[in-house]
């Protein structure tokens, strides 16, 4: 048979080195491997671990809490194990964080609702770690640390999150609310104008009427309360005027405006919105 004598080959007018050729191939083939088996094995762990949420949601709110615990578990254990595999995905902590603090508000337990809560608090901050320039996880970390009662950090996590994606509905009410809880009305009167002038429907919703600023209610009546808006913006303005956190705002509404229409370019398209939001 043939014998290699170490020369290259000749295609034409080019020599082509048949041994680097081969080891090229196999170590690209081998990388590829490499990566894409535990990227897969992530994914086929955590599709297992979803499949178990809708069963927790409803065993705990039909009162079976240990068969839900038993789900809980198994959601956790797969969703950790995906995130050991793929460590430098954020998807992964943040969907257990995210997950963890959403059904801790199944549980009447409050020792289970707190554990949970601050699982789901841990497990959001790797996220964060893991990818810090995802809107999502400052504006579900900031939303369970304020649940938690801890204004300061939400304060921080929703600025954050504004400073990624600063229209996001619901971040500077998010951050108003946290103000206030912390004592700084002023601030956080300004916040929730801004929220207004972003999102003008907003002020339509029933919460504000509902919502007793003086004795720190927690937000997770928040969901239950919003519901159908009114489409009257004006008498909806004439029934916030006693509201004491509603009136605040709206005083801060329209000087809010009036200086961001002057700092804003005509020529811009924030300008032609803000001219529309004021018509």
């Amino acid at each position: 048979g043939p014998v290699h004598t170490k020369e290259l080959v000749t295609l034409g007018d080019y020599p082509q080195p048949r041994r680097w050729l081969a080891v090229t191939v196999t170590a690209f083939s081998t990388a590829a491997i490499v990566w894409i088996v535990p990227v897969d094995a992530a994914w086929h762990f955590s599709a297992i671990g979803f499949n178990s949420l809708d069963d927790i949601a409803y065993d705990a709110r039909n009162g079976d809490l240990e068969k839900a615990q038993d789900g809980l578990q198994k959601f956790k254990r797969n969703l950790e194990r995906s995130h050991e595999l793929a460590s430098w995905e954020s998807y992964y902590p943040y969907q257990l964080g995210w997950n963890l603090g959403n059904l801790s508000k199944l549980y009447p337990d409050p020792e289970v609702r707190n554990q949970l809560g601050q699982e789901g608090l841990v497990w959001l901050k790797k996220g964060i770690q893991a990818n810090p320039y995802q809107e999502f996880g400052y504006n579900s970390a900031a939303w369970l640390s304020l649940d938690r009662g801890n204004a300061k950090e939400a304060e921080a996590f929703f600025r954050r999150g504004l400073e990624l994606v600063p229209a996001k509905r619901g971040l500077f009410y998010g951050l108003g609310s946290s103000l206030i809880r912390q004592n700084k009305s002023d601030a956080g009167f300004k916040a929730i104008a801004r929220e207004w002038l972003n999102d003008p429907i907003s002020i339509t919703s029933p919460i504000w009427p509902a919502i007793d600023w003086q004795k720190q209610i927690s937000l997770n009546s928040v969901p239950e309360i919003l519901g159908n808006l009114s489409s009257n913006l004006p008498s909806t303005i004439a029934k916030l005027s006693s509201q004491g956190i509603a009136f605040q705002s709206v005083q801060q509404l329209d000087s809010l405006y009036k200086q961001l229409l002057a700092t804003t370019p005509k020529q811009s398209d924030l300008y032609v919105q803000l001219l529309h939001t004021r018509a």
